[in-house]
């Protein structure tokens, strides 16, 4: 298991050499952590995989796939109640046939900070994740983003030699993110810093303030400032909590 879970943390490209997400990243991880060298697989549930790993079944199940076109796994299908088998075919030394395209990939993936994710580069695959998780929470978008922030941060843990401030710098990502599917339009980017600060001064648990107060706004007729609105109801909704009130 730590010589899978060592095997993922280093691997920046995939064996196909294209690009991996940071989804990606996170998912194999999980499966790194299954891993029976003994055996030469891992073969977690895909609801214990979807669920360690912060995204949703459907998701999961569409980043594994993505996981093995690149190489990164080779998948033994279970059948029944059996759960699949998953290993990692270069770790193992079972090579993978060459694909086709696998020269002009890597000379693409080569050009991109040597193989290396930037900071934006991981915010974008965070964005990707929220997409998912919208897709399989469609009637509770509020818990969609709460568990985006959950996976922010373990982005963020993974990642934190890209950026000092990688943490704020998710953690504003998943914000802005629920802004635009909100309010779209109405709120202009150079506003969101308002809201950011607002998740920084109301507490630990600010964002979630801020995400929670963006979908309570959602129908409200606001004549005034939208992102005024939105932090006066985030703070009021803070202090009914703290009195003992529901969220």
């Amino acid at each position: 298991m730590i010589k899978a879970v060592g095997y993922v943390k280093e691997m920046l490209v995939a064996p196909s050499g294209e690009a991996l997400t940071p989804a990606e990243k996170l998912v194999a991880l999980v499966i790194a952590d299954y891993y029976n060298s003994e055996l030469g697989y891992a073969f977690p549930s895909m609801e214990r995989l979807a669920a360690e790993s912060l995204v949703g079944d459907r998701h999961c199940r569409r980043i594994v796939k993505q996981l093995e076109a690149k190489g990164v796994l080779a998948i033994e299908q279970g059948g029944g109640r059996f759960a699949n088998r998953y290993s990692f075919p270069h770790l193992s030394g079972v090579s993978l046939p060459p694909a086709q395209d696998v020269e002009p990939v890597q000379a693409a993936s080569a050009e991109v900070a040597d193989g290396k994710l930037t900071a934006t580069e991981v915010a974008a695959g965070l964005r990707e994740v929220m997409d998912g998780l919208l897709d399989d929470y469609p009637d509770d978008p509020t818990q969609a983003y709460m568990d985006g922030l959950a996976v922010a941060a373990q982005l963020a843990a993974e990642y934190t030699d890209l950026s000092k401030d990688m943490g704020k710098h998710l953690r504003n990502t998943i914000i802005a993110h629920a802004t635009e599917r909100v309010h779209g339009d109405r709120v202009e980017g150079s506003e969101l810093s308002r809201l950011y600060r607002a998740a920084t001064t109301l507490g630990p648990e600010g964002a979630r303030w801020v995400i929670w107060a963006l979908w309570r706004t959602a129908t409200a007729r606001i004549t005034g400032n939208v992102v005024s609105y939105v932090v006066k109801v985030a703070e009021g909704g803070k202090a009914d909590w703290a009195k003992g009130g529901d969220k």
